[in-house]
């Protein structure tokens, strides 16, 4: 088994654990959704009862009141930095129209009530915003957990780079390696050919930083079937050695084989 076999093997077991992490976060963070939920509509029960048609929705940042898949406002809150530290600050959220039927004058009436309870209540909101989830700490761990696997997860992806790329330079340095003569190979930002076909390194400098390389390029010479069209005809192919190749762009164009994207 080669060693990024091994890692691949380690990775993915990882990503399971993860995957298997991911549904059980959302069952909880379901979870949060509703108990959140459950305390806006006791809070807002007064309001809501005003206008039978209207759904408490939480989100990731505040609290929403819905008519179906309609949005007619909500509350978010916000974190501040300031010099004494973090605030949090709370925002009623409305959209601004022409009212020209019920459903626009019935979601101002409702939404002038919430502005109403926030001018005189918003400490009961802000309370509201603060209480924890019941089941925080059993959240907070298994974020925590899915944080580690990621960084983990991360970690063998760099390992199997750091492979692959000693493996591309131990071919450099060795038998060479192949290249796809249709493709660019760059040797420097004015430098380029699209006629490259393997790839050697036969000295480098002490830093590994520069190399000079034998290089063989792809011929051929245009000629014409039996039926007149033209076609191209390969030559024998040409060796030719370039001297004090920064390594940076030798590497640069086996990127896609290092990070496999």
């Amino acid at each position: 088994m080669t060693k990024i076999e091994s890692l691949e093997i380690v990775k993915a077991a990882l990503i399971e654990k993860r995957e298997a992490l991911e549904v059980t976060c959302s069952a909880l963070e379901k979870e949060v959704k509703e108990e959140k939920k459950a305390i806006f509509e006791k809070l807002f029960a007064d309001e809501l009862v005003s206008y039978a048609d209207v759904a408490v929705e939480m989100g990731y940042s505040g609290m929403y009141f819905k008519i179906g898949h309609k949005e007619i406002g909500s509350i978010t809150e916000r974190d501040y930095w300031t010099g004494d530290g973090k605030i949090k600050n709370y925002y009623f959220n409305t959209y601004a129209t022409m009212c020209e039927d019920e459903f626009e004058f019935r979601r101002l009436i409702f939404n002038g009530k919430i502005a109403e309870r926030m001018l005189n209540d918003m400490d009961s909101i802000k309370e509201a915003f603060m209480i924890p989830f019941s089941k925080k700490a059993d959240l907070e761990a298994l974020a925590s957990e899915y944080q580690i696997l990621s960084a983990e997860i991360k970690q063998k992806d760099y390992q199997m780079q750091e492979v692959r790329k000693q493996d591309i330079i131990d071919k450099l340095n060795g038998e060479g390696m192949e290249w796809n003569s249709d493709m660019s190979f760059e040797f420097n930002r004015q430098w380029s050919s699209y006629l490259v076909k393997k790839v050697r390194i036969v000295k480098a400098t002490k830093s590994g930083k520069t190399a000079d390389l034998e290089v063989t390029y792809a011929q051929y010479d245009w000629g014409y079937d039996d039926d007149g069209n033209s076609k191209k005809v390969d030559k024998e192919d040409r060796v030719v050695m370039h001297e004090g190749i920064k390594m940076e762009y030798v590497m640069g164009n086996f990127r896609k084989t290092i990070y496999k994207f």
